[in-house]
């Protein structure tokens, strides 16, 4: 409840000046006040900016393939159509696929290893003529094969010198040009040194220089090495069929003469690529001045946005000389478009929401998740994606979870904007995410349960199916063209739920603030806070669980926030912890302390739980919105019990009133003030004898009375309506506590300790009266 009070204001004495050096005093302390905030808008102000397009994709944004042209476009000047980026990189791959690979043929190959065969059966003629043993021959032959890099066996050793034993002359010299003529078969198709699995990724035929000869041969009519090998392989089993010794000694002398005569020129062959994909063009044709592009009425083409586009970058390309003057009225431009967008929240939060707007991280958390939408606004745009995708509903979802309804709203209608300005001022698109955002507030600011988020999913999804279906009927799209703008919209909603529950997460970590997930974190009783009040404070404990029920319910009935209401009723009595002996509800029916001290001192003593309620929230990183609770619960009451005793024992010596008051701060939000109003009633009512209805009510008007008239409520947005429904609230809810139980008979001797009498009609009173009495007390 607020009371506003009318202060007078006094005309300044002097001359004018001296009024125009107060406002300006005044507007300097505003912005030295305000620097923080103006630099957090000044930065997301200009980061949104270069997300903006640029002024040759703007003019024509709105038109799209496969939509209705609004309007006629014709061409102003003559200019040419540039092809895309894909198509570029289509035709400049084809290019490059018409390039053949260059492949030098290098005679000296053939004529180098052709030598060394003839050598290699020269040396066999001369151990044979030498006349040493077969064991001398044999290591000669592998100390010949070692020094010309020949690969032979010591088993193919002992084939050749037998073969050379073994036959006569012309046959030994049969067997030799057996191996040439193979040689010189497979040396004049070729043999190239890459494998022709490689070459046919780039292309199936190759280019062959040899000497005066140029000219162009398939794959499959040339050898690579492993080609090469297997032939030699097929040609000698053909010749010698089973002779084994013969193949095998064969074969490995020739495959270890086999060199690449056809070397790949890869020099020559990245040139001829590179003047290829040089030379294709960069445009695909050609609009004559006064031709139509565009016919109003009529379905657009992917063909007629490429022109769009080409006629963009030719308009830009003519007016170069212009291009700084527009470049500064674009970004100028833009920067108020932005803070035109921003008007509506930034003015709202500053005047009826300053918590929030004093808030540095506040209005970084709000800031902050709007860039991020934006930057995803701007990547859709750019790679072409459907624009429904944006997840816009995604600020004002997650900005409920930490404020309210009407902030959430506000941020959605600012951000619509913005992402609708990115897409050239589509104005479809805007009214689709204004009404999507509202959808999202409501599936997490008025639906309520855990699966909310869960919920948004659904509603997100079906609210952009609907109204695309809705405005797409109105505008005669195709429903086959609406599909693709469908699924955006129903992946819109899944993203969305992602990334409001990443957000909160991150940002409950990083600011420590406090978002249902965090207070659902923080309502679990084994928190180790709450299992060290338990133990040092169990009567505090079991209050604040009684209070959590009174403002948990409180907060239900108005529609506040009744999690936060509960957890920090939780929290807000932690401060007794210290010196627990010294709070009434954790004495043992022994002697109070209190007793025995200075009024001032147990003042003190009662006011220190705040302080010490601090300390530990500090200490175990509690968010500032619980902190609120433990700050505020007390406001600035009187400790009216120590007030009086000290009157009475001062015997007419003054005693200052505010050293017996807490030095809190007033509730200043819904649930702070009903958690004072709560911890005050349930004290009450506890101290009251043979409780009934009557005296719950009377429990309750009495101290929303008294903190209305003391001003305790000054501060807290509670209306009068309002408080009637906690009232309500807090008196069902206690009549819940304060049931009764029927007297059984014998029960006062039982709790006495006394034996309990032998017949039940012995008692004072039947259970039948007692249920009367009962009743008739309106319990």
């Amino acid at each position: 409840m607020r009371f506003f009070k009318r202060k007078k204001i006094s005309q300044p004495s002097g001359k004018s000046g001296s009024v125009k050096n107060k406002s300006s005093d005044e507007e300097g302390s505003w912005f030295s006040k305000n620097r923080a905030r103006l630099i957090i808008l000044l930065v997301f102000v200009i980061l949104v900016t270069l997300f903006f397009p640029s002024l040759e994709f703007k003019q024509y944004l709105n038109f799209r393939p496969g939509t209705i042209a609004y309007r006629d476009v014709i061409a102003p000047f003559t200019f040419y159509i540039y092809k895309s980026k894909q198509e570029l990189n289509r035709d400049r791959e084809e290019a490059r696929r018409r390039v053949l690979p260059i492949f030098q043929v290098d005679p000296s190959v053939a004529e180098k290893e052709l030598d060394r065969l003839n050598r290699f059966f020269d040396e066999l003629r001369l151990l044979r003529k030498s006349g040493v043993s077969d064991t001398i021959r044999i290591i000669e032959i592998l100390s010949f094969c070692r020094r010309e890099n020949i690969i032979l066996t010591e088993k193919d050793a002992h084939f050749f010198n037998k073969l050379e034993l073994a036959v006569n002359q012309k046959s030994f010299s049969s067997f030799e040009n057996e191996m040439q003529q193979i040689l010189q078969d497979i040396y004049a198709i070729g043999v190239i040194n890459r494998s022709k699995s490689e070459i046919r990724k780039i292309n199936p035929r190759i280019y062959i220089k040899d000497k005066d000869q140029h000219f162009e041969k398939d794959l499959n009519y040339i050898y690579d090495m492993k080609d090469a090998r297997e032939r030699i392989l097929e040609r000698f089993k053909a010749r010698y069929r089973t002779a084994s010794d013969s193949i095998h000694a064969a074969y490995a002398l020739t495959s270890s003469l086999l060199k690449p005569n056809v070397i790949y020129d890869a020099k020559e062959t990245n040139r001829l690529i590179h003047e290829a994909i040089a030379g294709v063009p960069l445009v695909k044709g050609q609009v004559l001045k006064g031709e139509i592009i565009l016919q109003k009425h009529q379905r657009i083409t992917p063909e007629q946005i490429d022109a769009l586009r080409s006629l963009e970058k030719a308009q830009a390309d003519k007016n170069a000389e212009s291009i700084y003057w527009e470049l500064f009225s674009f970004y100028v431009g833009t920067l108020f478009f932005i803070l035109i967008a921003l008007f509506p929240l930034l003015s709202f939060i500053y005047v009826y929401r300053p918590k929030i707007f004093n808030n540095n991280n506040h209005l970084i958390i709000i800031l902050g998740s709007m860039l991020l939408v934006v930057a995803l606004a701007f990547f859709v745009q750019h790679y072409g994606i459907t624009r429904y995708v944006v997840p816009v509903a995604v600020v004002p979802m997650m900005i409920t979870y930490y404020f309210d309804n009407r902030v959430s709203l506000l941020s959605g209608v600012s951000l619509s904007i913005l992402v609708a300005g990115i897409f050239a001022n589509d104005f479809t698109l805007l009214v689709i995410s204004i009404f999507v955002s509202a959808v999202g507030v409501v599936a997490v600011g008025v639906l309520r349960g855990r699966k909310r988020l869960t919920n948004s999913v659904f509603l997100i999804g079906s609210a952009y199916f609907f109204s695309l279906l809705f405005l797409g009927i109105a505008q005669q799209i195709p429903i086959p063209e609406m599909a693709r703008d469908w699924i955006g919209g129903l992946l819109n909603g899944v993203i969305s739920a992602v990334l409001v529950y990443g957000l909160l997460l991150l940002f409950d970590y990083i600011f420590n603030v406090c978002s249902e997930y965090k207070l659902i974190e923080l309502s679990d009783l084994s928190h180790p806070l709450l299992k060290m009040l338990a133990v040092r404070a169990p009567g505090t404990y079991n209050h604040s669980i009684v209070i959590s029920n009174l403002v948990e319910a409180a907060g239900e009935a108005i529609r506040a926030n009744s999690l936060l209401a509960k957890v920090g009723a939780y929290y807000h009595d932690i401060g007794k912890m210290y010196m627990p002996e010294y709070f009434i509800e954790n004495q043992r029916f022994g002697k109070n302390p209190h007793e025995s001290l200075a009024p001032r001192l147990s003042s003190l003593i009662l006011q220190n739980h705040v302080k010490k309620g601090l300390e530990f929230a500090n200490q175990y990183h509690l968010p500032a919105a619980i902190k609120d609770f433990i700050a505020q619960h007390h406001g600035t009451s009187l400790m009216k019990f120590f007030y009086e005793k000290a009157l009475t024992l001062s015997k007419g010596v003054p005693v200052n009133e505010a050293d017996f008051r807490y030095q809190g701060v007033k509730p200043r939000t819904r649930e702070t003030g009903i958690l004072m109003l709560a911890d005050n009633i349930e004290a009450l009512t506890r101290s009251v004898h043979d409780i009934n209805v009557s005296k719950i009510r009377n429990a309750i008007h009495s101290v929303v009375e008294e903190k209305l008239q003391e001003g305790q409520l000054d501060e807290c947005p509670l209306t009068m309506r309002e408080l009637q429904i906690i009232s309500k609230a807090f008196e069902q809810n206690l009549i819940g506590v304060h049931h009764a139980r029927i007297e059984y008979p014998g029960q006062e001797k039982m709790i006495s300790g006394k034996k309990a009498a032998k017949s039940p009609q012995k008692a004072k009173k039947s259970p039948e009266k007692k249920v009367q009495e009962l009743e008739d007390k309106g319990i």
